[in-house]
């Protein structure tokens, strides 16, 4: 067998180093021979060092569940009323539906939390790593409507992506009646930003 060359060295510890940073939120791969060379390498590890630079590693609680009911055939406009919502920011347009006929669906919903500030993209990854995946704006609102005393601890956050005009970029629609606002309201939040840790997201699990 010949011996690594000095190039295949650095090339395997590029590897080993892109590893270690997607295990930080459970996803180890094997990525031997996928990238051309070395340069690629270290250029696939900064990008995903900064992608991943601000998980906040394990949540804060075990994951509790939280039983939903969604009635699709409800419009915006009345979700928002069952969930008594005082305030409405004007850039949350993109998000408003009209009633699409569907009958009502069952979710199984948790809430992560992480300890420091988190990576929207981190946090994607890390729901879907798990059997979950982001909650809708709709489900979002439901959640609301359901259990309105948990915004008061935290505002919780839908990670479905529409574009805002207001940012010129992906935003995400957050709940919030926490001590930081005067009325309950929602409101959207930038895609690819950083959520300080007390902001929650919400998952609904995935059906197998």
């Amino acid at each position: 067998m010949s011996k690594e060359t000095k190039a295949s060295q650095k090339k395997r510890r590029a590897f080993e180093r892109m590893n270690k940073v997607l295990a930080r939120v459970g996803m180890p791969l094997e990525l031997v021979h996928i990238l051309a060379d070395e340069d690629e390498a270290r250029r696939a590890v900064r990008a995903l060092s900064h992608m991943f630079h601000i998980i906040g590693g394990p949540v804060v609680e075990d994951l509790k569940e939280y039983p939903l009911v969604v009635d699709f055939s409800k419009s915006f406009d009345q979700m928002v009323a069952d969930g008594e919502y005082e305030f409405i920011a004007n850039h949350v347009a993109p998000f408003a539906w009209t009633s699409d006929g569907e009958s009502s669906v069952r979710r199984t919903c948790v809430l992560l939390q992480f300890k420091n500030e988190v990576a929207s993209e981190s946090v994607d990854l890390y729901m879907r790593r798990r059997g979950l995946r982001p909650a809708t704006s709709r489900e979002l609102l439901a959640f609301g409507a359901a259990y309105p005393q948990l915004e008061q601890q935290n505002p919780i956050v839908s990670l479905e992506r529409q574009y805002v005009r207001a940012y010129s970029n992906l935003g995400v629609l957050v709940l919030d009646n926490t001590d930081a606002v005067t009325e309950r309201e929602i409101r959207a939040g930038s895609w690819g930003g950083g959520f300080p840790s007390r902001y929650c997201f919400l998952a609904c699990k995935v059906k197998t």
